[in-house]
């Protein structure tokens, strides 16, 4: 439990800050405190908020979490941190529709401050993005790869990820090259064995659904086509629907080992 994540519980003598966001079908909330969240809310909209404007999904967002979590926010100063910009002026907003009529009053128990965050990709901040790059890209070259049975980084350099020790100047010598160059040999002979041991089994599986036939001049095939891409043999407007065979058709000639000379009708 030492490394679990667990919620953290709550000190109702600090400050709430509850963060909220909406997608298409869906609304998300967490109330953290000090940065570890105590709670979490997962929801997804009926049929009908699904129809809403982005801006009512973002306000719907909000008034679910604080009859969600009006235990915590009863009578206590909090804050609203979203990425919607429009929800900052809220307070300030007059109330002219009827989605403004019903929910804005119960946003007033206790709120403080509606906080804008404007979305980024590396959390809340990007500008920091290129210090942890560097981890980031270390963290994935020395990650095993169970395909490869390998990290990216010993199939480049045929040697383990080196160890964050510093180096002492004239710690190594020329005679480690040679062995070197031979444990990067060994590491690339394993690399290959594991990436032809997978092909080997990923095409005995394809295989298993697969029978090696062969036609002679003469005989009678049907044709596999794709209406939607051969344009010509559409029929109806929904392709799916189409048949995916066509023939009998009558092999003229073989050209290959799966390439074949077919009598097709005068119109195709």
């Amino acid at each position: 439990m030492i490394s679990a994540l667990v919620l953290k519980l709550p000190n109702f003598t600090k400050e709430f800050t509850v963060e909220t966001d909406a997608s298409g079908g869906d609304i998300g909330a967490v109330l953290p405190l000090e940065g570890h969240p105590i709670t979490f809310l997962s929801k997804t909209l009926s049929a009908k908020h699904q129809l809403m404007s982005t801006y009512e999904k973002e306000f719907l967002a909000v008034v679910v979490v604080l009859e969600k979590w009006r235990g915590y926010l009863l009578d206590r100063h909090f804050k609203i941190k979203t990425d919607h910009i429009s929800l900052k002026y809220l307070i300030d907003q007059r109330m002219s529709t009827p989605t403004q009529l019903k929910w804005l009053p119960k946003l007033m128990m206790g709120l403080t401050l509606l906080l804008f965050t404007r979305r980024c990709m590396t959390r809340e901040q990007p500008k920091q993005w290129v210090k942890w790059l560097s981890l980031a890209e270390w963290w994935y070259n020395s990650n095993f790869h169970t395909s490869t049975h390998t990290t990216p980084y010993e199939a480049v350099y045929g040697k383990p990820p080196p160890v964050h020790i510093p180096y002492i100047e004239g710690e190594r010598k020329v005679d480690l090259v040679d062995k070197t160059l031979s444990e990067r040999e060994e590491v690339m002979e394993t690399l290959k064995f594991h990436i032809s041991r997978d092909h080997s089994r990923i095409k005995s599986h394809v295989d298993k659904r697969r029978t090696d036939m062969k036609f002679d001049c003469g005989d009678w095939v049907f044709l596999k086509l794709q209406p939607h891409i051969q344009v010509s043999l559409r029929q109806r407007k929904q392709n799916k629907f189409s048949p995916k065979f066509f023939g009998p058709l009558k092999i003229l000639q073989r050209i290959g080992k799966v390439a074949y000379k077919l009598d097709l009708p005068s119109t195709s």
